[in-house]
């Protein structure tokens, strides 16, 4: 291979590797506008945490609290995460569903025009879920 045609493959090769990450980002980002137009209305999340066959619920309607849930859905895809759903998310504005979510320790998974996402749970949303699934749970032993 002669100098100039290194050069040109390696221009080509970088001008690959640039598009492919462009259009990885973008597709993230256009998945993410998309959530946000979902959940832009959203106003109550009710909060599912599973135990054994029972299911607990409850719901809040703190809008801090209900943005530190919406973060999770950011359309960005982890791997590895081993997602086993632990509890859930559902998104409403006023009685109507927006979306739902499921949660476990380490991750969120959800699903978006027939694809399945999984995120990296967030430190913040994990305490909280955390909080309201062990409260729930002291309660119904009550």
């Amino acid at each position: 291979m002669t100098q100039k045609n290194y050069k040109i493959m390696k221009y080509i090769y970088t001008i690959s590797i640039l598009f492919l990450f462009s259009c990885t980002s973008g597709n993230e980002d256009e998945v993410k506008a998309l959530l946000n137009t979902k959940l832009k209305n959203c106003n109550k999340v009710i909060i599912e945490a599973y135990q054994n066959r029972d299911t607990f619920t409850t719901f809040t309607q703190d809008k801090s609290t209900i943005i530190t849930f919406m973060e999770l859905m950011n359309g960005r895809q982890d791997k590895k995460l081993g997602c086993t759903p632990k509890g859930g998310l559902i998104f409403m504005q006023n009685d109507s569903l927006l979306f739902t979510a499921t949660t476990s320790s380490n991750c969120t998974q959800y699903k978006l025009n027939g694809k399945t996402y999984q995120t990296r749970m967030t430190l913040r949303a994990g305490l909280l879920i955390e909080e309201v699934t062990e409260r729930l749970i002291k309660e119904r032993k009550k």
